[in-house]
């Protein structure tokens, strides 16, 4: 593969090869872009000696190399080489390539959506999201333990007020809010927060914990504010520039509720993103989402219609009329009540229960992610091990006795038994992470001093495929 300055540009030329096979995947895409662009002119073509020989053995082979006319043929053989097989072939390199290009990209893509989705869930804390802004004062937001705005502003800007008074604006509102985390944005000017954030602990007697948060995004909810206005719950006005904190610090509440409401293009998940294909690309994504909320299930009692939506058989207008319902005081007794809500319909709810907690409801079994079709299934096994349900999901020396071969049937399968039981197990809890404290390495740790063998506990900034 050979690549230059494309012919039209002006200034000087710079030419360069490389095998196709040899070149890495980000640098196909570079340079398609390149091409797009106009700053680049590549080709894709084998070696020309070597194509000509094959042309030639090809030629012999068919009509022998004493055939009278073997020059005129040969020569014939050479021009439909050029003019008709080589760009086909050339071709046909480029869609391979970029399809190995693009598969590689887009299971990049998903992994970075995945471990952002199914990140660790900080939980009902009073967060401070801090976005970083070092031109004009670095922006912040604060959110108590609902969620809910309770604060939104701008530090005094460090340059022309002074770090003392930074740390003073910064100390209030630690203490006016009781605030237990900062969530800081990965973004350009994190370190000047850092060193501020620092500082201002270090005046603080309690213990604040501070961490990092992914930022991707923060412009698409800002622009999105700007069309349509985002109010507190009491009805003031959050100013568009402010909601990127907000959102900052949700996202260390919970991730996925956060995160589901964005477009999954904008959160930053790696470089190359608008090379790749885009209805691909969207399909790709959307099929993540929908399986890490499958994964996590959805609490009926706190889910907005962001969340609900993404769950199967419900769509936008489902999702809103359960909300509008939640709002008007509906509560679900149990997963079986759900079709029964207006503008949900039975249809949409035999798909969607199997995903749903109800968290408020006395059945345990309501509570986790069984279909209610699989109910039956856990009367069974704790009639098996002489129990009851609620028996059944508090001891787990009785889940142990269960003997899955017995109740195996055709339409019980092991593997789905094997999932009932664990929806019995660990069904009640989110099978996310609960965030932990990072650990700091220690102060005698240097790139010189790193060893085989030496665990140190860090954040990945960016996959290249």
């Amino acid at each position: 593969m050979a690549s230059g300055r494309s012919p039209g540009c002006r200034t000087s030329s710079i030419s360069a090869s490389a095998t196709s096979t040899g070149m890495p995947t980000a640098r196909r895409s570079s340079s398609r872009r390149g091409e797009r662009e106009r700053v680049l002119a590549t080709s894709i073509e084998p070696p020309e000696p070597k194509a000509i020989a094959f042309v030639h053995e090809a030629v012999s082979a068919v009509v022998g190399d004493a055939h009278p006319h073997m020059g005129f043929l040969r020569a014939a053989a050479e021009d439909g080489y050029r003019r008709i097989l080589k760009p086909l072939l050339s071709s046909e390199q480029r869609g391979e390539m970029k399809a190995r290009a693009d598969e590689l990209a887009l299971e990049t893509y998903e992994r970075s959506l995945r471990n952002l989705l199914l990140g660790p869930v900080g939980g009902p804390k009073k967060v401070l999201g801090i976005q970083p802004d070092v031109t004009g004062g670095h922006r912040v937001g604060a959110i108590d333990e609902q969620g809910r705005a309770v604060y939104f502003g701008r530090l005094p800007h460090e340059a022309t007020a002074g770090r003392p008074v930074v740390v003073a604006a910064l100390k209030d509102i630690l203490a006016t809010h009781a605030i237990d985390v900062i969530a800081v944005g990965t973004s350009n000017g994190r370190r000047e927060v850092l060193d501020v954030v620092a500082a201002t602990l270090a005046e603080v007697e309690r213990r604040v914990v501070v961490t990092e948060v992914h930022d991707g995004g923060t412009r698409a909810v800002e622009a999105a504010a700007v069309a349509k206005p985002v109010q507190t719950e009491t009805g003031i006005e959050i100013a568009a520039e402010l909601t990127g904190a907000l959102s900052i610090a949700r996202r260390f509440q919970d991730p996925l509720s956060e995160y589901v409401r964005l477009d999954p293009k904008s959160l930053g998940l790696g470089p190359n993103l608008h090379d790749v294909h885009q209805g691909r690309l969207k399909e790709r994504l959307d099929d993540v989402i929908t399986s890490c909320v499958a994964h996590t299930g959805v609490d009926a009692a706190t889910a907005d219609e962001h969340l609900l939506a993404r769950l199967p058989g419900l769509d936008t207008n489902k999702a809103r009329a359960f909300v509008a319902w939640r709002a008007q005081g509906g509560t679900l007794s149990g997963k079986a009540a759900l079709g029964a809500v207006p503008g949900v319909g039975l249809a949409a709810a035999e798909q969607a229960v199997g995903f749903l907690r109800v968290p408020t409801a006395a059945d345990p079994r309501d509570r986790t992610q069984l279909h209610p079709e699989q109910f039956g299934v856990v009367e069974e096994m704790a009639a098996q091990v002489e129990t009851d349900v609620p028996g059944l999901f508090k001891d787990g020396r009785l889940r142990a006795r269960v003997d899955l071969g017995r109740l195996s049937k055709p339409e019980t399968p092991m593997p789905l038994l094997k999932q009932i039981l664990w929806q019995a197990t660990a069904g009640l809890a989110d099978p996310r992470p609960v965030f932990t404290v990072p650990t700091k390495p220690p102060a005698d740790v240097t790139l010189q001093s790193l060893r085989p063998g030496l665990l140190l506990e860090g954040r990945v900034t960016r996959a290249v495929p």
